[in-house]
């Protein structure tokens, strides 16, 4: 059991510092007031608003947004997965936890000189560790089934 609970908290690890490079990479960050509140005055409350470039939202970049949360909420799932707790309430806190970091890491490319904050982002990612956890949900189902 502690094998297995190690390499589950590997997986989260690995998945978070995955998210981590992937959204902040060159890791240049800048305090300069007028671009932070630039960079935040463009930010959309509708996620559905392209704020940021004409025309619709990118279908690509999206996508990319929801695959990235997929394997952290997969591994904050397996971590949390307990035999008698409700499947919704793992997909809860799972999805939780993946908009706790989303939004960390959009407010902190507020600070990055290379990178936009997005709206889009913070909800596509939450996407992802739901889906992530229901398909750990879904198969923990299927294994008490049978």
């Amino acid at each position: 059991m502690a094998h297995t609970s190690w390499r589950v908290a590997r997986g989260w690890v690995l998945a978070t510092a995955v998210i981590l490079v992937v959204t902040l990479a060159p890791f240049e960050f800048s305090a300069d007031e007028e671009i932070v509140a630039m960079k935040l005055s463009r930010v959309s409350p509708n996620p559905f608003v392209n704020t940021w470039g004409r025309g619709p939202l990118p279908a690509i970049g999206t996508a990319l947004n929801v695959v990235l949360f997929v394997p952290f909420g997969l591994t904050v799932a397996r971590a949390l997965a307990r035999p008698g707790r409700r499947g919704w309430t793992v997909v809860a806190i799972v999805s939780a936890a993946g908009l706790a970091l989303s939004l960390a890491v959009e407010s902190a490319q507020a600070f990055t000189r290379y990178r936009i904050p997005s709206s889009t982002d913070v909800l596509t990612n939450a996407i992802g560790a739901s889906a992530g956890a229901a398909i750990v949900v879904r198969r923990s189902a299927r294994r008490d089934d049978t």
